[in-house]
């Protein structure tokens, strides 16, 4: 049987499934790219048979795995730097550090705060906030989880973000997601990851 998105088989070993409520299956990724990039949560219709789906399940048991998948990101995908002569770096890509492996970007997100990261983002592509918004709150979580270790889970990510938004309602009615990396002292993220992010509907 095919994917009904990309064509290729599915059962291949490498590749994980998803049966949406519908019952029919795709290739996760597949749909999650699809779901992402035409509307930026995962209640999108079948492309089969056009009927919502509903399910939010994680793919697998391990938290660093249903991130990597939920955002394409394998463990031999490359460091994106590039050297004054136009080399590429030849390191590993951490995950989720804007593409870079640790020796380029240091900003590194702990393994044991993977679960509670891995809680959020689902969480995420589950709200109705636009793709831009969500951008800067994935990267905001993540940058609170490194900065705050007493964090380790979902209600922890929102007392901060929710402390956030009450106090800039003291100074003004308009609350834009950047604002919380001053707001925490945090190192904003790269304009140029930012954009693409934002333009492609995915994480890097």
């Amino acid at each position: 049987m095919e994917c009904s998105i990309c064509l290729l088989p599915m059962n291949q070993e490498n590749k994980s499934l998803i049966t949406l409520s519908c019952n029919h299956q795709l290739h996760y990724q597949c749909f999650m790219s699809y779901a992402l990039k035409t509307q930026g949560h995962i209640f999108v219709k079948c492309p089969l048979c056009r009927e919502m789906n509903l399910n939010a399940e994680y793919p697998t048991d391990d938290p660093e795995l249903n991130i990597r998948l939920l955002f394409n990101h394998t463990k031999s995908k490359r460091c994106c730097h590039e050297t004054k002569d136009g080399f590429k770096c030849k390191n590993k890509a951490s995950l989720m550090n804007y593409g870079y492996c640790s020796v380029h970007h240091n900003e590194l997100l702990p393994k044991d705060k993977y679960p509670a990261m891995c809680i959020y983002l689902y969480y995420i592509i589950q709200t109705p906030n636009s793709w831009y918004t969500k951008v800067f709150l994935i990267d905001i979580a993540k940058k609170l989880l490194i900065k705050y270790p007493k964090i380790e889970t979902l209600e922890g990510i929102h007392h901060y973000m929710l402390r956030f938004k009450f106090h800039r309602f003291e100074d003004t009615d308009v609350i834009s997601p950047p604002s919380a990396y001053q707001y925490y002292e945090l190192n904003p993220a790269p304009e140029g990851w930012t954009n693409k992010c934002i333009s492609d509907r995915t994480l890097i």
